[in-house]
């Protein structure tokens, strides 16, 4: 049986769900007992929701209020500047395998450990700083993502010294038909157009980035609009102030 839920609000485990994650109960026997009551008795949420302040939005948003707070303000929004997008990426390397509330709640830290995601300051950084950033409980303490943070400062500023910008090669592969989803089910995990950037950035000495995260990443910096139908992002205006950390 495979449903839709959120696993965040609903399971009460220490283990770090996915939000609004797919899974199949046989393959989750440890919290199979926990959440098949839940499964029973509560239809899968998969449309916009319609929260207490009147607005509808996508159901991974609707509840926590750090992340209803990230897609009001920063989720989507078109980061058109060369530092907007490389801590988008940033963000989509670090969630990597993470609850997105988990990295949120870990971000001012991260931010300030990386001078402001500035890819020509992380650029300068080495495994030494890695190191410090380790023993820091603060962050999230995973060498590959922490070091691919600063393998993908230096992608970007080479490509600056090449003649173009991460902001440009990125919008290059913004999809021609913009997709039109009316639940997070018409929303594919991947596209032509994120395999097409993955590969690109690859060429370009840019790590930790496949297909998939790509398409995240390209939702979240507003390359590609995937607002639900009805929710009340869809149709706004979309250069909003990002978020600030």
């Amino acid at each position: 049986m495979t449903t839709y839920l959120d696993f965040e609000t609903h399971c009460t485990c220490s283990y770090d769900h996915l939000p609004f994650d797919f899974l199949t109960i046989d393959d989750c026997p440890l919290h199979a007992r926990l959440l098949a009551p839940l499964l029973e008795d509560k239809p899968a949420i998969v449309g916009p929701v319609m929260c207490e302040d009147g607005k509808a939005r996508p159901p991974w948003a609707a509840t926590d209020p750090l992340t209803r707070l990230y897609y009001d303000t920063t989720w989507g929004v078109p980061g058109l500047s060369e530092n907007e997008m490389f801590r988008a990426l940033c963000f989509q390397v670090l969630q990597s395998g993470l609850s997105m509330r988990a990295v949120l709640r870990k971000f001012p830290a991260l931010n300030r450990a990386f001078s402001d995601f500035d890819p020509y300051v992380v650029a300068q950084m080495t495994e030494a700083d890695v190191e410090k950033m380790l023993d820091n409980p603060a962050l999230i303490r995973n060498r590959t993502k922490l070091s691919a943070v600063i393998t993908n400062a230096e992608a970007t500023v080479a490509m600056r010294r090449d003649g173009t910008c991460l902001p440009e090669l990125v919008w290059a592969y913004q999809p021609a038909i913009m997709p039109q989803p009316e639940t997070m089910l018409d929303i594919p995990e991947r596209t032509e157009e994120s395999a097409a950037l993955a590969r690109d950035l690859k060429a370009r000495g840019f790590t930790f980035i496949g297909p998939k995260s790509a398409w995240l990443f390209m939702q979240a910096a507003g390359v590609v609009n995937t607002h639900l139908q009805g929710s009340w992002r869809r149709d706004a205006g979309l250069r909003m102030t990002p978020l600030e950390f």
